[in-house]
C-alpha cells in the first residue's frame, strides 16, 4: 500500500504481479510507499498554491511539476509574493503528509525568467 495514509490502511495497492520479469518485490515494497507519500505531498502543495495565488489576487499558477519541483508562472511584480506562498504551500503539504518530520531548510524557492535560470 502506498500514499500518505498507507499506515492507516488507506491508499493505493501495487500488486507485485505488475513487476517486470526478474524484478523482486523487496526494493519496491520499500520504495513505493515513499514515492506514493511524496507524490501525495506534491499534489497537496499544487492544490494549495493554486488556492493561495487566487486568494492573493495573483494571476498565473503552476506550469510544471517534476519530482520535487513545482514551477509557477506569474507576473514579474508578483514573483516575490508567489515565491513566499509556494514555500508555504510546499512546507505545509509536507508537514501534513509527514507529521513530526523536520521542516528546516526543506524548501528553497527561486525566481527567474525561465526554469534553467534557477537550476
Amino acid at each position: 500500500m502506498m500514499g500518505k495514509d498507507a499506515s492507516k490502511g488507506i491508499g493505493r495497492i501495487f500488486p507485485f504481479s505488475r513487476l517486470p520479469g526478474g524484478k523482486r518485490g523487496y526494493t519496491e515494497s520499500c520504495n513505493y510507499p515513499v514515492q506514493g507519500a511524496t507524490a501525495d505531498s506534491s499534489m497537496l502543495a499544487i492544490e494549495a498554491i493554486d488556492q493561495l495565488l487566487y486568494e492573493h489576487g495573483i494571476d498565473g499558477g503552476p506550469v510544471i511539476w517534476m519530482h520535487d519541483e513545482i514551477v509557477l508562472e506569474v507576473p514579474e511584480a508578483d514573483a516575490p509574493k508567489a515565491k513566499e506562498l509556494l514555500e508555504k504551500a510546499m512546507i505545509d503539504a509536507f508537514a501534513e503528509t509527514f507529521p513530526g518530520a523536520p521542516l528546516n531548510g526543506l524548501v528553497e524557492a527561486k525566481i527567474g525568467d525561465n526554469w534553467s535560470q534557477v537550476k
